[in-house]
Parts: structure tokens; sequence; C-alpha cells
């Protein structure tokens, strides 16, 4: 592509990913934005939004039973808690398909080699988070999750 700036053609590179998350009742939800820039002058070139969701319920039902000593007989309601996000990482992936599956007639399958110049490449984001829930009575329990998605680079929209 050509940087927008300089007007020569330009490297890329992933730039930092953007997140934008909420939790309410165990359910974290919210977008993640991935950008490629120029390698010269940093200008945004193409971009791509994905949404985000880690659903954390059923995780902190079994926290919370273990926490407060419940029996699986006990109902654990979830709205009665304050959920926060305490901890946040966000970083790029990037990966080429170099192989490909076939399967022979045999039904056997094998990995065969994709040249370079016809590899497929992928860029993406992961989100791992902490989020901490407390009741009203200070008793806090955390769970951990993690979100990855990721689309192939000509599917990027384009900039400018």
């Amino acid at each position: 592509m050509i940087c927008p700036s300089c007007r020569h053609f330009a490297s890329q590179e992933l730039g930092e990913p953007e997140c934008d998350l909420d939790v309410e009742a165990g359910l974290v939800t919210g977008s993640c934005r991935i950008v490629v820039v120029s390698s010269c002058c940093g200008d945004e070139l193409k971009e791509s939004t994905f949404d985000v969701e880690i659903d954390l319920a059923e995780d902190f039902e079994k926290a919370i039973r273990k926490a407060k000593q419940l029996s699986a007989a006990d109902s654990v309601e979830l709205e009665e808690w304050q959920f926060e996000i305490t901890s946040q990482e966000t970083e790029n992936t990037e990966r080429w398909q170099a192989t490909k599956t076939l399967t022979k007639r045999d039904g056997t399958r094998i990995e065969k080699p994709i040249p370079a110049r016809y590899q497929r490449h992928f860029y993406g984001a992961e989100v791992k988070v902490t989020v901490t829930a407390t009741d009203e009575y200070g008793t806090a329990v955390s769970v951990d999750g993690q979100w990855q998605d990721e689309i192939q680079a000509s599917g990027l929209d384009e900039l400018g």
C-alpha cells in the first residue's frame, strides 16, 4: 500500500489494539479494534473491529458457591453482586497459514505445504481479563477469562 503522508510504498505493521469493555452480571462485552499502520510514518492504512463477548457467569457461580460455602442446590443471584474489570491485557496476533490438510481416497489425512506466495495472512487480537465481583458484605471473588479472534488480511477495511 501507499503511505498517505509520504506517498511511498510502505511496509506494514500492526498498531496497538484498542479495546472498550464493560461487564455486567458476569458477561464481559465490548469491541476491539486492530489497525495496520505504515512503518514509515505510522499512518493508519487498514482496520477491523471485533465484537468481544466473554461469558463468565458460570465460572462466577462456581467461585461464589466455593467462597460462600453454598451447596449446589442453593441459588446464586449474580444481579446482587457488583462487577468490575480489575485487569485487562490486549495483544495483537498474527499468523500465516503455511499448510493445508488433504484427505486421500483411503481416508488418511496429510498436511501439504502451501508455497509462500499463496499463504494466507491473518491478523487478530487476544484479550485477557480478570473480573472481580463484590457483594454487599464485602466478599470478593475474582475470575479470569480470555477471548481471541482473527481476520484474513485481505478482509481488513481500507482507510482513506
